[in-house]
Order: C-alpha cells, then sequence, then structure tokens
C-alpha cells in the first residue's frame, strides 16, 4: 500500500509542492524550451499556489501542463486526495463526499483550537483548515504506528486507543445479540453509551434494563 505523508499535507501550499514533487522530479520547467522558473515570470496567480508562469520562450504554463491533470479544475488537495485513493484502493467518489459527510458532525463535536487525534484516512485532512488542530497515528498494513510522541517529551500522547477501545466494547456488546437490525441499532448504541458513561451499576440501571420504568418515591 502506497503511503502518503498526511500530517505533512495539511494546507495547499503542501499539497502543490507534493506535487511538484511527483510529477516533476527533476524540477518545474517550461515545457517547451525546459528553461527553469528562474528564467520564466508570474503570469497568473488566480489558483494559487497553483501558479502560472510565462516563460522567454512565449509557453505560458504551470506544474499540470503536459501532465495527466492537465485541465482539470480540483484544487490540489483533491488531486492528491485522489491519487492516496487510488494507490489504496478507494473509490474516488467516495473520496470527494468524504469530508461533505463528516464536516457537520466534527465541526458540531468540537471547538476552534480542539486538538484532534485521527488516523490517516484522508477524510479527515480538512480538519486542519476548519480551526482545529489536526494529529494522525498512520494504521496502514505496512509499517503501521499505533502511537507516537509528536513534542519529543518520551510520552506517546498522539493514539486512537481510548476511542478504539471504546468500539470494541460496542461491538462486543452487540454480539451478545447475535444480530441486530438496523432499525434499532441506534438504541443499542444509545443504551451501550449510557451504560459506558454511567460506570456504576447502579439499582436504577439494573431496574430499566429489566423494562421497570416507574420507581418508588
Amino acid at each position: 500500500m502506497m503511503l502518503f505523508p498526511i500530517t505533512q499535507l495539511m494546507d495547499e501550499q503542501k499539497c502543490y509542492d507534493h506535487l511538484v514533487e511527483i510529477l516533476h522530479p527533476g524540477g518545474l520547467k517550461c515545457p517547451q524550451c525546459h528553461a527553469f522558473l528562474s528564467a520564466t515570470k508570474v503570469h497568473r496567480k488566480d489558483r494559487a499556489p497553483l501558479l502560472y508562469y510565462r516563460c522567454s520562450c512565449g509557453r505560458v504554463f504551470n506544474a499540470l501542463t503536459g501532465t495527466i491533470w492537465q485541465g482539470t479544475h480540483h484544487p490540489c488537495s483533491t488531486v492528491i486526495r485522489i491519487l492516496q485513493g487510488i494507490a489504496q484502493g478507494v473509490p474516488t467518489n467516495h473520496l470527494d463526499t468524504a469530508w461533505q459527510d463528516l464536516n457537520p458532525l466534527l465541526l458540531k463535536a468540537t471547538k476552534p483550537g480542539t486538538t484532534v487525534n485521527t488516523d490517516d484516512w484522508t477524510g479527515y485532512l480538512p480538519l486542519s483548515n476548519n480551526g482545529r488542530v489536526h494529529v494522525t497515528v498512520c494504521h496502514s498494513l505496512k509499517n503501521p504506528v499505533w502511537a507516537r510522541d509528536l513534542d519529543g517529551d518520551g510520552v506517546r500522547e498522539v493514539h486512537n486507543n481510548t476511542m478504539e477501545g471504546t468500539w470494541v466494547g460496542l461491538r462486543n456488546f452487540l454480539r451478545l445479540f447475535r444480530g441486530v437490525s438496523k432499525v434499532y441499532l441506534q438504541q443499542y448504541v444509545a443504551m451501550h453509551e449510557w451504560a459506558h458513561n454511567l460506570k456504576n451499576v447502579t439499582l436504577e440501571f439494573l431496574r430499566i434494563l429489566c423494562g421497570v420504568t416507574r420507581f418508588a418515591t
């Protein structure tokens, strides 16, 4: 599985720089006379960081000219996500809608400035552009990292272990029922969430489990 440096590609400029590195291993040059950028002038900036250059030979070009991405209107971050999706076998239409589906939920559940720990799934990529501090761990099959020390203090504070443990608990809870209808799944999840947060098995909790909803006062 091809790995992309997601933690280093959190904005359009870094995505652009990575695209140039991918598409032009010898450096970005004029496709006509092969002159380096030092022999050119910036012609257009309206798609920055994707700039259009005019070479001394008269040719106007950008980093996508002469590549399979020539003519695309996708921003650089989307091109990177598409490349990652192809490399990892994720449908590109899923990549295009991932953040649109997650956006309302993640932004509603967090405040600006919140540090959000995730794996390196592409759908989380725009978090840092929405006022969140986004840190990741790579859970790919090749060289997985389950926790990492971001600030060098010896404590591996970046991980998803707490959330993954919660999902394991939910899965084990649902397994007892040998199959749950999707119609009632939300109620089962809510029941598990309540029990998980309750921490203590109280008499009231046991009564509710047994269907006793009217307690003596």
